[in-house]
């Protein structure tokens, strides 16, 4: 599951990146999705299973 996490997040920067966004920016986009994913791994959830009421408890 971690080396899908990377992954995810590789594409997210690369995305980002490829918007012309800041780096320090997409730095952060970088962090925020790190610390959701790791959230996701303590609560034995996929990442294809959230849904948006997970979302919405995790930014509560």
């Amino acid at each position: 599951m971690l080396r899908l996490h990377d992954e995810l997040i590789a594409q997210l920067s690369k995305l980002l990146t490829s918007q012309n966004y800041n780096p320090v920016v997409v730095a952060n986009h970088r962090l925020y999705a790190r610390a959701f994913f790791d959230y996701l791994a303590e609560c034995d959830i996929e990442v294809g299973a959230v849904t948006s009421v997970q979302v919405d408890q995790y930014f509560a």
